[in-house]
């Protein structure tokens, strides 16, 4: 949505904000993470024994088990997409404020409890310091919403407050390991999570801020690689092998700068992950740092979303420069 409504797309957010509410009033008010174009949510994964994959990358899957996840990250999502629609011109649908208040809602009685988190991993919940922060979004962004006159929240506004209050300080008390200088992947970790990139672009705490910056410095000391980004550290999957570099966590990494209105070095490494496009231009879902090579899905949208939005940033971070 707000790589839409960034390069003036607004038809076609319209469309999307509609599709997404309207694909998610069979589970109201609670979310699933996925559905299919119809709102359905019992997306059966198969393994086909068959086919080798590209370069032997066994399994072959088709349908997703991630189906049966809860992730608590995607209310905020889900509301910061409505929030992005709305801040760029659009208006709201009284059925869909009332969906954006019933997801609300569900925040406030779910963000205290484990989930799957952004990276699907297949295990036990866990307490994801990113799932909590999302959570934070929700709650902000629909209070913005009321403040900006497109969703009237009544009574339900101090209770969202409250709960806004409760989670950024949890995250505060236990989402930040000082032995490491560093936000964690889990409450009271001591792992670092790519996503984490994202707390200043989501207006959690100011660019500048010393847990903010070292969060930076840490991530890319722990996930860095030839200039390109790990999501998270090596056995927290428990899977066998190595993946590769993830294509959104570097640009993540530039909107981080951007952020903090550090132009050159946004733009750097900006031009540094561009290079990584094949010859027409697209991208994987990750690279190996080694060698540059395209591996996972292909092409992968959530890469390019990065992308877009990364950019995006970097124009507004030059266009608020005072050394021109």
């Amino acid at each position: 949505m707000q790589a839409l409504v960034g390069l003036g797309f607004h038809e076609e957010a319209r469309q999307f904000l509609g599709w997404l509410l309207h694909a998610t009033r069979l589970t109201w008010p609670e979310l699933r993470i996925m559905y299919d174009v119809f709102g359905r949510t019992r997306l059966k994964e198969r393994t086909l024994e068959h086919f080798s994959g590209y370069r032997g990358s066994r399994p072959v899957r088709i349908g997703n088990g991630a189906h049966r996840q809860r992730q608590l990250d995607v209310y905020g999502e889900v509301i910061f997409a409505a929030h992005a629609y709305a801040s760029g011109g659009g208006t709201l649908e009284a059925v869909e404020c009332r969906m954006l208040k019933g997801f609300g809602e569900v925040v406030c009685k779910q963000w205290r409890e484990p989930d799957s988190g952004i990276w699907e991993i297949r295990g036990k919940p866990r307490h994801y310091t990113f799932s909590k922060l999302m959570c934070w979004v929700a709650l902000d962004r629909l209070l913005r919403l009321e403040e900006n006159g497109f969703v009237p929240l009544g009574k339900l506004r101090g209770k969202f407050e409250k709960e806004r209050g409760e989670i950024f300080d949890v995250i505060e008390r236990r989402g930040y390991n000082r032995a490491i200088g560093s936000y964690t992947l889990e409450l009271d970790g001591e792992s670092v999570d790519a996503s984490l990139l994202l707390m200043p672009c989501l207006g959690f705490k100011d660019a500048h801020d010393p847990r903010i910056r070292s969060t930076y410095d840490r991530i890319w000391q722990r996930l860095g690689c030839n200039g390109l980004l790990y999501r998270y550290e090596r056995g927290h999957d428990d899977l066998p092998g190595k993946e590769g570099a993830f294509g959104i966590c570097t640009f993540w990494a530039v909107h981080h700068l951007a952020s903090r209105r550090d132009f050159y070095q946004a733009k750097r490494l900006f031009e540094h992950a561009l290079a990584f496009a094949n010859d027409v231009g697209l991208f994987a879902e990750e690279f190996d740092p080694e060698n540059g090579s395209a591996l996972g899905n292909f092409p992968q949208a959530f890469t390019h979303i990065g992308l877009i939005n990364a950019a995006l940033s970097i124009e507004q971070a030059g266009r608020s420069r005072t050394d021109v």
